[in-house]
């Protein structure tokens, strides 16, 4: 017996008629997204799905899921993987501050998941893969609390943009 085939489902793609939202809607930025209704369609699909589900985004662990793999990166790191990507401004230092400080792990530790946290810095895309299948493969207990960035958080500001503590932007 080979593999179980693993279907990914991005939390954006939960969102109901999200491929009807007009463009201009869509440039405007940041989507509210109801949770109830999906988590309603995550169930749904859950049903239909042949072989374990793995539900990508920043909001998945807010779903009625049973396992959390939280993809860490150094701050630092960070920052230049998003704006190699062309994330500027308050959406970049608003990811780079959340990944300093845990925000998503205090969040899925409060709500009881179990978690699995992977430091990814100096991870290619083809080990994070081969890492998060054997844990969807049930391979590993859940860890965390062994990645530590809060000494980058001490500086966040001037790390997120760039520009040195007390520089000032031009304006």
């Amino acid at each position: 017996m080979g593999p179980t085939p693993v279907e990914v489902v991005e939390v954006s793609d939960l969102r109901p008629h999200a491929r009807r939202r007009p463009a201009r809607l869509r440039r405007q930025g940041p989507v509210l997204v109801d949770l109830a209704k999906a988590a309603r369609m995550l169930e749904t699909r859950a049903l239909r799905a042949t072989g374990p589900l793995v539900v990508v985004g920043h909001l998945s662990h807010l779903l009625p899921i049973e396992r959390v793999v939280l993809l860490r990166c150094r701050p630092d790191v960070l920052r230049r993987r998003l704006e190699r990507r062309g994330v500027r401004g308050r959406a970049l230092l608003e990811n780079v501050e959340a990944e300093a400080v845990d925000v998503i792990l205090q969040e899925a530790v409060g709500l009881g998941r179990r978690i699995w946290e992977l430091d990814t810095t100096h991870l290619g895309p083809a080990e994070v893969a081969a890492r998060v299948k054997s844990i969807v493969d049930g391979r590993g207990k859940p860890a965390f609390g062994h990645v530590d960035w809060l000494k980058y958080a001490l500086d966040l500001p001037a790390r997120a943009t760039g520009r040195k503590r007390g520089g000032r932007s031009r304006g």
